[in-house]
């Protein structure tokens, strides 16, 4: 099978499992993990900067129009796709960047897991900023951005040593 037509369905299949699954465990109101992102997480290095940010747009209107967030998800997935290549620049040697495939196995946990944890950092600091659309309980959209930060990086470390066997 072609490697387009595996990030393809792989890409589907995370999307499913959003909308379907994940849409439907909203933890005590506070947490709200984003396995789609793992999709986001695992494009190709070397892929065009354009078509990187129209996935990412795709992606968080395809998550908005399930969520009913209207926007919400799709400026998020926008910035995610955004800061990823920056921060693999950033992060990652030159040689290793080459190589084309984001995962932990090619360029080490340590470094896997910065990238990661930076990207849904951002990406949930805009998510719950928007949803929230207000300063009156900040608190509380400070709670809701790091327990999902934790509960999304743990569902997506998960996702990545199972890939990666």
């Amino acid at each position: 099978m072609p490697q387009w037509v595996k990030i393809i369905l792989f890409y589907l299949s995370a999307i499913l499992l959003q909308v379907l699954l994940v849409n439907n465990l909203y933890l005590w109101g506070l947490c709200s993990p984003c396995v789609y992102l793992f999709a986001l997480c695992c494009l190709p290095v070397n892929i065009p900067r354009w078509i990187e940010l129209f996935i990412g747009f795709f992606t968080g209107l395809l998550i908005d129009i399930s969520c009913n967030t209207m926007g919400c998800h799709c400026a998020a997935c926008v910035a995610f796709a955004y800061a990823r290549p920056l921060l693999i620049a950033n992060i990652i040697q030159e040689k290793e960047r080459l190589i084309g495939s984001f995962s932990s196995e090619v360029i080490g946990m340590g470094q896997y897991a910065k990238v990661i944890a930076i990207s849904v950092s951002i990406h949930h600091v805009i998510l719950f900023g928007l949803l929230s659309w207000s300063l009156t309980r900040w608190w509380l959209t400070l709670v809701q951005i790091v327990l999902s930060v934790i509960a999304t990086l743990l569902l997506l470390f998960v996702i990545e040593l199972f890939r990666s066997r």
